[in-house]
């Protein structure tokens, strides 16, 4: 460490003045976690304070963080006590990030998800949810917290059907099926968790780039064999025949005869929805495609109301 012959002096005519600032600073650094567990003599804290001020400083900046480290690389640098009792520094792995990163193990049981990371700190046991909830979000909120107690009964328990969800714009459909999917994932599940208009769009980009096209074939091969598949906003993609035989139609086909289950979210009711499938695809296509989505839910639809959280005037 960098000695300074006058520092201890300075520190010392600190703590005695009335300046409160001064010593509430001294206070600041002397009972922080980091510095206390060091059980410094006044004159260490004396001679190493511009260390010890770098490092609690460092370790504030990043508490007011909640979920990033103040350093790109989640490496902090603090003081600690060698084997022969002497302050050296130390390079230690950010413990915020260190606690979310292992509180998000389970996120290796994801083999796709298309929402912004963010969301997966969300669990249908936290309370991410309005206290004005309709009725039947708490109806479906405790019919998923069933599955995962069913779950962690049975750790090899396997439920063979989803569910088609569908309601109005803005009302969580999708919030609560992600906070679904991550509880899945956290009792050990593989879960795809796909935005259908998203993948649609790059399954036409791909015929043109083989890049895109590699991986909208991964994620359709992961899609087919997850051990659970959500689908959001079904009818919202701009889709044709040729997407919902050669893609859809396969993926839901396999999980049918597989009795996987697939999750559904729609602004469209099951008989709007068999409209729109109808039309683009035809009569017979349209039906069959229909027949794969009501047998790997079992027939089971539920319709989310509630207020349009994104426009609550609408």
């Amino acid at each position: 460490m960098n000695e300074k012959p006058d520092l201890f002096k300075i520190l010392k005519s600190i703590e005695h003045q009335d300046n409160p600032d001064n010593q509430d600073q001294l206070d600041l650094y002397k009972t922080h976690p980091l510095v206390e567990r060091l059980h410094l003599t006044e004159e260490e804290f004396a001679k190493n304070f511009i260390a010890i001020k770098r490092m609690v400083d460092e370790q504030l900046a990043c508490d007011d963080l909640p979920n990033n480290c103040i350093n790109a690389n989640s490496i902090h640098t603090i003081l600690v006590r060698n084997e022969n009792g002497r302050l050296v520094y130390k390079a230690i792995e950010c413990p915020k990030m260190k606690m979310i990163n292992k509180n998000l193990e389970y996120v290796k049981n994801y083999l796709y998800y298309s929402f912004a990371p963010e969301y997966l700190k969300l669990s249908l046991s936290k309370k991410y949810f309005d206290d004005d909830n309709h009725p039947s979000k708490i109806q479906l909120i405790q019919r998923f917290l069933q599955t995962i107690k069913e779950l962690r009964k049975n750790k090899n328990a396997k439920f063979e059907h989803g569910l088609y969800i569908f309601g109005p714009y803005g009302i969580g459909k999708t919030y609560t099926t992600i906070a679904f999917a991550n509880d899945l994932a956290r009792e050990g599940k593989k879960v795809v968790f796909c935005f259908l208009p998203l993948l649609v769009m790059d399954i036409k980009e791909g015929i043109n780039n083989e890049q895109v096209k590699a991986k909208t074939s991964k994620i359709i091969q992961n899609m087919k064999k997850a051990d659970v598949l959500f689908l959001d906003d079904i009818g919202a993609e701009k889709g044709n025949n040729w997407i919902y035989s050669e893609h859809l139609f396969i993926v839901l086909n396999y999980r049918m005869e597989h009795k996987l289950p697939t999750f559904f979210t729609s602004n469209l009711s099951i008989e709007q929805l068999k409209t729109k499938l109808v039309t683009n695809c035809g009569q017979i296509p349209g039906n069959r495609l229909l027949q794969r989505i009501l047998a790997t839910t079992n027939n089971k639809t539920f319709k989310l109301e509630g207020i349009n959280k994104r426009y609550p005037s609408k």
